[in-house]
């Protein structure tokens, strides 16, 4: 390994570091991967070892943007496919590269294996104090009925995030343990959004109350939540929980009775607020009573987009996306409006170009998987 190279992998080594990414634990583990690899690439290639073709892929932080780079090693040893997928050659250069046995020094294996060393250790800690989080979450949600509990935070990955989870879900299965002795289902078939305390910022200063759909958030605060517990009204927030789960399910059964009536390739709604989802589900009546009404006078039609609903007055009653080949629709567009487009020439030309802009996305994918082999470099 010449002088040039050892920079490059230097230059390399600091942008995708794992200690650049510390706010970013998957983008972490995915580089420490990378550097795993690399490093086991190199070691072999320097005592003269038979080799394979290696992927890897780094994360790079600029600011408040990731991007990512991707690269191949192939079978017959060289570094010059990750140097020219980090910029730091031509293509030319990149094809005639070579690296020869026994050219890479032993200090920088060592340094390279160091930085692979801490990065994985780092890992298996994160994966350990996840792994606790995620059994002791579970055995709470079986032994106290929940259905689901969340953590909230800055980033629930991150590694002081996971520390603060793991003290907020012990507070919580104390509290419980004492409470359900007398109450066993107090809790019974709720969504708990869990918060530590010092997460303030996330919380503010409302505290631990029950929201409109039923779900319950939890400052778990030792010293306040069992009072938390006794004070919030569940019984109210179990029977909120049943009826969002009734209104969801009609949403979902709805939306599939649409996307087959109207031939398009799939009816969207999303919100999670009961009065939205009320307002779509009285509004997939009136179309879908219209559409049974008028099934004898209508030519059937399929189309290639898909159909978007929102219940929000503000928006155009309808308008066909050409970016995302999706037609949205507001819930005060009446069934006569949005049959009227589906019949007529406007939807016709959308699930033209909604066909058109599939095929060019799938030929763009094509070319550039085929530029990846040529390249040794993964796009």
């Amino acid at each position: 390994m010449d002088a040039q190279d050892k920079q490059f992998l230097w230059t390399i080594i600091l942008q995708v570091h794992p200690d650049k990414l510390t706010n970013h634990p998957l983008e972490q583990l995915q580089n420490t991967e990378s550097l795993k690899v690399l490093n086991d690439y190199i070691d072999r290639l320097s005592r003269g070892e038979p080799l394979s073709q290696q992927h890897m892929e780094f994360c790079i932080v600029a600011g408040e943007d990731i991007s990512t780079i991707k690269a191949v090693l192939p079978a017959s040893g060289s570094l010059g496919p990750l140097f020219h997928a980090f910029g730091l050659t031509s293509e030319a250069e990149r094809a005639h590269h070579t690296t020869s046995p026994g050219d890479v020094d032993v200090p920088f294996l060592t340094w390279l294996a160091g930085i692979v060393s801490h990065a994985s250790k780092l890992a298996e800690e994160h994966r350990v104090l996840r792994a606790k989080a995620d059994g002791l979450s579970d055995d709470i949600q079986n032994e106290f009925k929940l259905s689901m509990i969340i953590a909230t935070g800055p980033t629930s990955l991150k590694m002081t995030d996971q520390q603060q989870h793991l003290e907020a879900l012990g507070v919580l299965q104390q509290c419980l343990s004492e409470l359900c002795q007398d109450q066993p289902d107090m809790l019974a078939g709720l969504c708990v959004f869990l918060h530590h305390p010092d997460n303030k910022s996330w919380w503010g200063s409302q505290g631990s109350f029950v929201e409109d759909n039923g779900n319950v958030t939890l400052i778990a605060d030792p010293k306040t939540l069992r009072n938390d517990l006794l004070r919030l009204d569940l019984d109210e927030a179990q029977h909120r929980q049943q009826l969002s789960s009734m209104w969801a399910q009609k949403v979902s059964d709805q939306a599939a009775a649409l996307t087959d009536l109207l031939g398009v390739q799939e009816v969207m709604f999303w919100s999670s607020k009961q009065p939205a989802r009320e307002i779509f589900v009285h509004w997939a009546d009136k179309v879908l009573e219209h559409r049974c009404a008028d099934e004898g006078m209508m030519q059937r039609k399929t189309h290639s987009f898909n159909l978007l609903v929102q219940a929000d007055s503000s928006l155009p009653l309808l308008h066909y996306d050409d970016l995302l080949g999706l037609l949205e629709v507001s819930t005060d567009c009446s069934p006569e409006q949005l049959l009227e487009y589906l019949q007529g020439e406007a939807a016709t030309a959308a699930s033209t170009a909604a066909v058109a802009q599939g095929r060019a996305r799938q030929e763009e994918e094509e070319l550039l998987e085929a530029a990846s082999k040529a390249l040794g470099t993964a796009m």
